[in-house]
C-alpha cells in the first residue's frame, strides 16, 4: 500500500494517471470500456482497463493482451488512508477464461487485516 494522507489522491484519478501513462509498457495501447467500479472484500474500489500488445521480453515477441487495474483508499474517509492498487492482466484469447478461473477468485479471497 502507498501512504495516502487525508486522501489527497483518490482511487479513480489513480487509476486515470496509471491508465493515461500506459504503465503497462504495451504497444498498440488502448483503453477499454469496463464498469468503472468493482466490490472487493465489501468495498467498492475504482476500475479500469486497456489492451495491447505484451511484450514477452525473454523471447522478443509480442501477445496480445487485456490488462485490469483496480484501486482503493482504504480506511476510507481516514486521514491515514492507504492507497491500494492491484493489476492483472493475461492474453486476450485466454483472458475471459483467466479472470473467472484464477483473476475472480483471487479477488473474492482478498481481505483486509
Amino acid at each position: 500500500p502507498q501512504p495516502v494522507r487525508g486522501g489527497a489522491l483518490t482511487a479513480s484519478a489513480e487509476i486515470e494517471n496509471t491508465l493515461r501513462k500506459n504503465t503497462f509498457n504495451v504497444s498498440a495501447y488502448k483503453r477499454i470500456d469496463i464498469a468503472p467500479s468493482v466490490v472487493v472484500d465489501g468495498d467498492s474500489w475504482s476500475q479500469g482497463a486497456a489492451d495491447g500488445n505484451i511484450v514477452i521480453k525473454d523471447r522478443a515477441l509480442t501477445v496480445p493482451g487485456k490488462m485490469v487495474l483496480i484501486a482503493d483508499n482504504h480506511p476510507a474517509n481516514s486521514p491515514m488512508t492507504n492507497m491500494f492498487v492491484i493489476r492483472y492482466e493475461a492474453a486476450q484469447s485466454i483472458f475471459d477464461v483467466a479472470n473467472v478461473t484464477y483473476f475472480q477468485p483471487m479477488l473474492k479471497s482478498f481481505r483486509f487485516v
